[in-house]
């Protein structure tokens, strides 16, 4: 069985004062197919809108991802699936991605949303959370390792639930996107850090 839900006081990705019962995750495609929990923004939600047959019943960001991935992919192609991350969802994202079409693998997908998995072997159940802190690895063990771990940034986990055989895709778009140094300026917009961007840039960082 798979249980994806949000627990969280705010339970969608954006606000809506008065919810309905589609504002709220996990969000699932009109056909029932794929259903996704997602922790971070789509920014380009309205762009995607354009690409779809059936508009999602809730006009909360995530609820176009179940959509797109429904009409987009198969539900079994994991570089169609890693293309879609890759190159249509722009924004932040931890996702936890379940299709029905081949429903013994889940697919754990982050950019640099922090996203944790813990098995628990005693009762063979899987769990996994934004925050590491919501499973106590005391009482957990990964495929026999006591640990919780981290899914990597940029990175697409695909778990075979039924053979607990794990697949990981990078999610870089290069090999150069990978080399390349980054750097996170907290702009103002005032002298000190206008002065920071600058030398950053001038420096080689993205």
């Amino acid at each position: 069985k798979i249980c994806l839900n949000n627990n969280r006081a705010e339970p969608t990705t954006e606000f809506v004062l008065n919810k309905k019962i589609e504002d709220v995750q996990p969000y699932i495609s009109h056909d029932g197919n794929t259903i996704i929990v997602h922790n971070g923004t789509i920014a380009n939600d309205k762009e995607l809108l354009k690409e779809l047959a059936h508009k999602p019943p809730t006009k909360i960001d995530s609820a176009i991802i179940p959509q797109y991935l429904s009409e987009h992919w198969d539900g079994k192609d994991l570089n169609t699936l890693k293309d879609i991350l890759i190159n249509k969802f722009i924004g932040s994202y931890a996702f936890a991605i379940w299709d029905k079409r081949n429903p013994n693998l889940i697919h754990f997908a982050t950019n640099y949303k922090p996203l944790y998995t813990c098995y628990n072997k005693n009762d063979d159940i899987l769990y996994f959370s934004s925050f590491p802190e919501y499973m106590d690895p005391m009482h957990f063990s990964l495929f026999n390792e006591n640990v919780i771990q981290e899914i990597k940034p940029y990175t697409l986990n695909t778990i075979n639930l039924s053979t607990k055989e794990v697949h990981i895709n990078s999610l870089y778009k290069s090999d150069y996107e990978v080399r390349q140094k980054k750097a996170l300026v907290i702009a103002s917009a005032g002298l000190d850090s206008t002065v920071c961007i600058s030398w950053a840039k001038e420096q080689g960082y993205d």
